[in-house]
């Protein structure tokens, strides 16, 4: 009878993914009935008459606002209650407390749940709200009984969008996550643009942290606009001083205006997988003694085989290796030999893992700007949390160093792999112990929330490697903490440093980007397909609505072909070059050599981008902005531009067809400069480049 029920709910306002550049804060004003918060491109309101609750709220795309909340929708969130055919929600808010800390703006209210008729009902709530600079906003409720107990039937929170944004000329709500990769509640995510020559402007996604029900099963409910988490099935009771508490989290992006916002703008990307490029003696004894194996059959042995418990994976010991060797021969039947041959090498110290310097000056050569090192940089790099990865012992530390100074004095920025899910990681201080602030930066595979939910799904606490979960069974989906993570990962690297996450099959919306520079889609379902369609397509599966794109290759052949380059030439997409990986059938995919006869797709793109200095740019025309600087008088044709601080502007005009263009003029009027700039021929899936020089 005494039970306490503990239910949190939160909001997460995610902005464009990146104010991360020494953020100004949140702007607040109240009056009586009113308090207005405002951000880089958010603004709100919350209204003490309707509960303390968000009664408004603005997006920016670019050129506009656009009302998401307005007096047409429910306030936000809107929790309610039923019992005895009656319904209860949140009306008459008492101001507490308003308070700024470190750019963030903290607001506390008390609030009553009242009927149809404005009746109190013996309920109340506390809210606090934190405002991030980012774009972030929590909002913590504190349900509390005021009686001995109250008995209702129903209870949810609601968010619903305004007829303006589902009616809007692009209007999409799909979530894109595996389904059976969702453990906790699902959640909403909505884009949309409201210009039918551009594309997606902005994101919105919300998300129920705690997937605990008060009582009877879980439910959701999307109706277009309107989405409703359901949080009681069946009569149950609160039982004074039992306390209600939830978290929620909701996102809001838009499109990245500029190099300021995010410093993966105009960069070039090697990313150095090397899984089987040199086999060494181990290699060829595995060639020689084990059968064909499938790759869950090879990771199960390779598990058990290094003891019941081990975190890590089993060592180069040759003693050890051949008893691998020895249980695969025995074990291992009609199975795929070369997925086996590629784990074992992956775990194992390969020759020369590292780049040697003449690999690195290849990449500089072939334009690269930035080199990510994949998880074999660690000696032992686990497997998703099972085991966990060591951050503290490099493969090879004298190579390491070695290797980094050598892309340094080439002007290439390193980064670093880590996990999301391995946030114990940043107590190694790995990144300050070899790479520059403010200049490097970290690549986290199993980035975001959702895949935490995941990984506490499908494995156990494990306290001696400090991998605490958030529930024990992956129904929580930790949106608030993991913006306290990003937060510390971008203390670490710095506010020109760079942090790239990769969801993999994890991905659900624009909120894990708060804050990161860049995302990599391309791995999870229809991610794959993103540049086999048109441009609404790729601004929807790469988030491009609220953040920077640099995409995995390695899914789908659309992304390595001239088409792939010029879709993402003319729609402001920086692709990775992966190297040294190989297809599942055994033959080369990418290459370890920079200079790979198989990456001269992007050279063309590349070798534009490569000419500008990219510390302080200004993007035109970009699909997720509403503004239009560019007019060309070919639809095949998709043209985008980028402001220097010089006053050059840089334009990209791309042929996304299949067909050769003649006779293109683009036409460009912005900031009092007019130009007219013809092309007599543009090649079909070709890219040409022009400077406009104000002087």
């Amino acid at each position: 009878m005494n039970k306490i029920i503990l239910l949190a709910v939160t909001f997460f306002l995610s902005a464009v993914h990146a104010v991360n550049y020494a953020p100004v804060g949140v702007s607040v004003a109240n009056d009586e009935n009113e308090i207005q918060l405002s951000g880089a491109h958010f603004r709100a309101v919350i209204d003490l008459e309707k509960g303390g609750l968000i009664s408004s709220l603005g997006m920016f795309d670019g050129l506009k606002w656009n009302p998401v909340i307005d007096d047409s929708v429910k306030a936000f969130p809107y929790l309610s209650f039923t019992a005895e055919d009656k319904s209860y929600a949140l009306s008459d808010a008492e101001l507490l407390d308003i308070n700024k800390h470190d750019g963030d703006v903290f607001v506390t209210l008390i609030s009553r749940f009242a009927d149809q008729h404005k009746m109190f009902g013996p309920l109340k709530c506390r809210l606090v709200y934190q405002f991030c600079p980012e774009g972030a906003v929590f909002v913590d409720f504190y349900v509390e009984c005021l009686e001995e107990t109250f008995s209702f039937d129903k209870a949810s929170i609601c968010f619903e969008v305004t007829e303006k944004v589902v009616n809007a000329d692009y209007f999409r709500n799909e979530n894109i996550a595996k389904e059976k990769l969702i453990m906790a509640r699902p959640s909403a995510r909505i884009a949309f643009g409201q210009s039918p020559a551009i594309s997606f402007t902005n994101e919105v996604e919300v998300v129920v942290q705690d997937g605990r029900n008060i009582a009877g099963e879980p439910g959701f409910i999307n109706k277009g606009g309107s989405y409703k988490w359901i949080l009681s099935q069946s009569k149950t009771r609160l039982v004074s001083p039992g306390v209600y508490h939830n978290t929620a989290a909701m996102g809001l992006g838009a499109g990245i205006k500029s190099t300021q916002k995010s410093s993966v703008i105009g960069q070039r990307i090697y990313h150095w997988i090397n899984f089987a490029s040199q086999p060494g003696a181990i290699m060829r004894a595995v060639e020689e003694r084990m059968p064909e194996m499938t790759r869950g059959e090879a990771l199960d042995l390779l598990k058990e085989l290094s003891g019941k418990g081990a975190k890590y994976w089993v060592s180069n010991d040759p003693d050890k290796m051949n008893e691998v060797l020895d249980a695969i021969q025995e074990n291992a039947k009609d199975c795929d030999r070369i997925k086996a041959l590629a784990i074992l090498n992956a775990i194992t110290d390969q020759e020369s893992w590292y780049p040697s310097n003449k690999e690195i000056d290849l990449m500089a050569q072939n334009y690269g700007s930035i080199l990510l090192l994949h998880h074999e940089w660690m000696q032992n790099r686990g497997s998703n949390g099972n085991p966990h990865a060591d951050y503290s012992i490099p493969r090879d530390e004298k190579e390491l160093v070695r290797m980094i100074k050598h892309a340094h004095s080439r002007g290439i920025k390193v980064g670093l792999y880590m996990r999301g899910v391995e946030d114990y990681a940043l107590s190694t201080m790995f990144f300050e112990k070899y790479l520059t602030k403010d200049y490097d930066g970290i690549y986290a595979d199993w980035h975001g929330f959702t895949g935490r939910a995941v990984h506490e799904y499908l494995q156990p606490v494990e306290v001696e490697v400090h991998d605490m979960h958030y529930s024990p069974d992956g129904t929580y989906l930790p949106a608030k903490q993991y913006m306290q993570f990003t937060r510390k990962l971008r203390n670490i690297v710095g506010d020109k440093g760079f942090l790239i996450g990769h969801q993999g099959s994890m991905n659900t919306g624009v909120l894990s980007n708060l804050g990161w520079d860049a995302d990599t889609p391309g791995e999870a379902g229809p991610t794959r397909d993103m540049f086999s369609g048109d441009v609404h397509e790729a601004v929807y599966d790469g988030f491009l609505a609220g953040n920077v794109v640099t995409p995995w290759p390695e899914e789908s052949a659309d992304f390595r072909s001239p088409m792939g380059a010029a879709k993402m030439a003319g729609w402001g997409f920086f692709p990775q070059i992966l190297m040294g990986f190989n297809s599942s059938d055994g033959t080369e995919l990418f290459s370890r050599r920079a200079d790979a006869s198989n990456n001269q797709w992007v050279w063309p793109y590349w070798e534009i981008l490569s000419k500008y200095d990219w510390d302080n740019a200004e993007i035109l025309n970009s699909p997720s902005d509403a503004r239009r600087v560019f007019k060309c008088n070919n639809s095949s044709i998709s043209v985008i531009g980028y402001k220097f601080t010089d006053g050059r502007i840089l334009v990209i005009a791309a042929n996304i067809s299949d067909t050769a263009a003649r006779n293109v003029e683009i036409s460009f009027e912005c900031n009092n400069i007019k130009a007219l700039l013809s092309f007599d021929k543009i090649q079909s899936w070709g890219i040409k480049e022009r400077i406009i020089d104000r002087n």
